[in-house]
């Protein structure tokens, strides 16, 4: 196309400024190219984690109650069954522990599903319009983050109630509160690198998510979040290094309420391990988001 071109009526030529005009031009490509259009739709950014919200709790009688109730149910049955008749022991009251460790995991596991249905769950904007499909994974793990918001309100809530009855202040104060926050930043990214992949075969089957579902459960089990890893046997605890949410949240444990301790190679070797999945996943995104609006 040259720099104008003629209208149907004579003796007026459209410039390529001109808004009546639409342009077709190749889409971008390279690393630079898909982060300055991810910068121009930054917008999106906001308007897909507003609908992710809004479509958790749709068609619900309880609402936003639905806030306070999915994160603190499974807390007060882990505290019966672990604390209270299994015995489980910790460097600070059970429950408070249990808080903390599920607001770690509930961001994990909460950010990497929705991450898996975000472009089965927009996929009529997917089909009809363009916009860098990469926004689709990182602002749909909204919902994730608003777990951890209420679980980290509860939390504060608990210590002052400990604080009073006991008077002992569990919380930690920086600068070992930034490992807590480090550790938080390692795991939502661990959950984006998973969630490049799991997005795109969560849009081409629905086994994707059911599946999910199951592996998250077991996984949730095989990591010191119910229990301290203390309990876990010395001869074992080898194997914890092939699981890189063990260190992501021992530190954030630690971070929040010095429980336990922070492993530095096991966080090196996981936030390696998190560099790489999350390149791996960049590329296979970008190779597969094209088709993947074809099988919707």
């Amino acid at each position: 196309m040259g720099e104008s071109t003629q209208d149907a009526r004579p003796g007026r030529a459209l410039e390529l400024s001109d808004p009546d005009v639409w342009v077709v031009e190749p889409r971008n490509v390279g690393l630079v190219a898909q982060a300055r259009d991810v910068w121009r739709y930054r917008y999106l950014f906001r308007f897909f984690a507003a609908r992710a919200l809004r479509k958790r709790y749709a068609r619900t009688i309880l609402g936003i109650g639905w806030l306070f109730i999915r994160p603190l149910f499974p807390v007060l049955i882990g505290t019966l069954v672990f604390g209270g008749v299994l015995g489980v022991q910790a460097d600070v009251p059970f429950f408070l522990f249990l808080m903390v460790s599920m607001a770690h995991w509930r961001a994990f596991g909460s950010s990497l599903m929705w991450s898996t249905r975000s472009i089965e769950i927009n996929r009529g904007m997917v089909k009809k319009l363009y916009f860098p499909r990469i926004i689709l994974p990182i602002a749909t793990m909204s919902p994730g983050l608003m777990d951890l918001i209420v679980y980290l309100l509860t939390i504060f809530v608990a210590a002052i109630y400990y604080q009073v009855t006991s008077g002992v202040w569990y919380l930690q104060m920086p600068p070992r509160l930034l490992w807590a926050v480090l550790s938080l930043v390692l795991t939502l990214w661990f959950a984006l690198s998973l969630g490049l992949f799991t997005s795109i075969l969560g849009a081409q089957t629905r086994d994707m998510r059911w599946s999910l579902r199951y592996i998250m459960n077991g996984w949730m089990l095989l990591t010191p979040v119910m229990y301290p890893v203390t309990m876990i046997p010395e001869q074992w605890r080898w194997i914890l290094v092939l699981n890189p949410m063990v260190a992501f949240i021992e530190a954030f444990k630690f971070g929040m309420i010095g429980s336990g301790g922070v492993d530095l190679s096991g966080l090196a070797i996981a936030s390696g391990l998190t560099a790489v999945l999350f390149c791996v996943g960049l590329w296979f995104f970008n190779r597969a988001e094209a088709t993947s609006a074809d099988r919707l």
